[in-house]
């Protein structure tokens, strides 16, 4: 999370950010709306299961008036984390036991490997849109949904850039 703090003075302005570590889930210290952009890439698939995924939605929702939040698309064929394909399209254990196959996680015992899998829950279109409903929606395509942007705040056009006509 960033705080932006404005320095000099006339006509030549210096905006900078400040870094600070919280809990994405929980900014209780930050008032509705205080912060002016909040900024998340390929973060909100780490943070837990749904609930915990809500509340980070919810909360940079709360207190960004604007912001741009981007996670890659469960329905692109390749795992982008491990890069292997189909990888998480499997049940966990089946995913655990194919990195057991692979070079960077062979060598890792069942405790890395399981860590590793049950850390990361990609997000379909659906899933995007029910976490940012009043956000417009961009997805990412490589022949199929690569990734998703979730947009809002002032000028922002909060109409959903559905894939599915039935979703427009």
């Amino acid at each position: 999370m960033a705080r932006p703090r404005v320095f000099g003075g006339g006509t030549k302005r210096i905006l900078r950010a400040e870094r600070e570590d919280r809990r994405a889930r929980d900014l209780k210290g930050y008032a509705d709306k205080s912060v002016d952009l909040i900024h998340s890439n390929s973060v909100i698939e780490h943070v837990g299961a749904w609930p915990d995924m809500s509340a980070m939605a919810s909360e940079m929702q709360r207190v960004g008036l604007s912001g741009w939040v981007q996670t890659p698309a469960w329905e692109f064929p390749i795992e982008p984390h491990f890069r292997l394909p189909f990888l998480h399209w499997f049940a966990p254990p089946i995913r655990r036991a194919v990195l057991k196959l692979s070079k960077d996680y062979g060598s890792s015992d069942i405790g890395v490997r399981r860590y590793h899998t049950d850390r990361i829950n990609l997000f379909s279109y659906g899933e995007v849109r029910s976490l940012f409903p009043q956000g417009e929606i961009h997805v990412e395509r490589f022949i199929f949904s690569k990734s998703y942007s979730a947009r809002w705040g002032p000028g922002v056009n909060c109409r959903a850039l559905s894939p599915y006509p039935s979703q427009r």
